[in-house]
């Protein structure tokens, strides 16, 4: 229940302390069901509990219909939601205004953009339809894909009151072309990013259509983590478990045991 009683085409999620309602859609409610039960993304919830402040800007960059942004809305000043996928965008939409009594929906802005180093238009591909939280910018020969404007972080940031901005970036292989960008845009912020990796996504979109060898993909992937690595450098970091990580670790445990932490906690060290 939000502000008062349930509409009857809405379904109430509770995520800790925080409770929103959602748009009944068939297709999505197994997936409601997983967040409520705790099961989808229960470290990303604990994550952003432990950085998002009243003072503080929270951009979820990578939206979705809104699991993460109908949450964090809650504990921010404000939300800037930035969601490319139309299909997504649309039920981002329905699901945000499922809540339109509550005061806190008025400090959302939702983005039907594609987060890009550069701006203009991308082409969006997904491998099956829209929607289904998978799309990306990366290149693929037999992904459905549809023409989408992009914007830049330094963009984002210009709807931005506060000086405190947290990150959450999960944009399915974006992060490589987005990150210098947004590092570089973020300087001036007391920011902390929450920060997803794909680089898997990078073999299957780029080589594909090459034939390539298993190793010469090992060798693509590995060179997109490395130079995302040292755009990390000068950061504190740590994975969601609060384990605090060097990004010379990550890159050789990469590169020799093809392993690597999905998700990471990335600050500007104060050293």
């Amino acid at each position: 229940m939000v502000n008062g009683s349930t509409p009857s085409d809405s379904l109430p999620i509770q995520v800790a302390d925080a409770c929103f309602l959602v748009s009944r859609e068939k297709g999505d409610l197994d997936f409601w069901s997983s967040v409520s039960n705790a099961t989808w993304e229960s470290p990303t919830y604990k994550a952003l509990s432990d950085v998002l402040t009243p003072n503080s800007t929270f951009v979820d960059v990578g939206a979705w219909i809104g699991p993460i942004t109908l949450y964090a809305a809650q504990l921010a000043k404000a939300t800037i939601a930035i969601e490319p996928d139309p299909v997504a965008f649309e039920a981002l939409e329905r699901n945000l205004t499922s809540n339109a009594p509550a005061s806190w929906v008025k400090k959302v802005k939702l983005i039907n953009r594609a987060l890009s180093s550069t701006p203009g238009n991308k082409q969006l591909r997904t491998e099956k339809v829209f929607g289904n939280s998978m799309s990306t910018l990366l290149d693929g020969a037999t992904r459905t894909s549809v023409t989408v404007p992009s914007i830049t972080m330094r963009q984002v940031l210009d709807f931005c009151k506060t000086t405190r901005v947290v990150v959450k970036m999960d944009i399915e292989g974006g992060e490589f072309d987005a990150i210098d960008e947004t590092l570089h845009s973020l300087t001036g912020f007391e920011y902390t990013l929450l920060l997803s990796l794909h680089p898997f996504l990078i073999e299957t979109s780029s080589l594909r259509r090459r034939g390539a060898w298993r190793f010469r993909r090992y060798l693509v992937r590995r060179r997109a983590m490395f130079r995302l690595l040292h755009s990390l450098r000068g950061h504190e970091i740590q994975d969601f478990g609060g384990k605090k990580l060097r990004t010379s670790g990550i890159l050789l445990q990469y590169a020799f045991r093809m392993r690597y932490p999905t998700d990471l906690v990335v600050r500007r060290s104060s050293n």
